[in-house]
């Protein structure tokens, strides 16, 4: 329900991070250290008032795996949601 509960419910506790939403072709993203994560399209309508501002970015552990590496860069997926 809030960024307090989502803090410390679950095992491990969700990562709570400061991002921003912004505006990607012709979707959003959300500008997250140093990575622009493109957003599920369902979710724009209710997050295009908050291109340019300032959020916070919750993940949980379970929800990343682990992917190949390409260009020596570790690639990561996970959903949002």
């Amino acid at each position: 329900a809030n960024a307090f509960v989502a803090s410390f419910i679950g095992s491990p506790e969700m990562n709570i991070r400061p991002a921003t939403v912004s505006a990607v072709g012709s979707g959003l993203g959300i500008e997250v250290g140093g990575a622009t994560l493109p957003l599920p399209a369902d979710r724009e309508a209710k997050l295009r008032s908050l291109v340019g501002q300032p959020v916070r970015f919750g993940i949980r552990p379970e929800h990343i795996t682990a992917g190949a590496e390409q260009e020596g860069v570790h690639l990561v997926e996970g959903r949002l949601r």
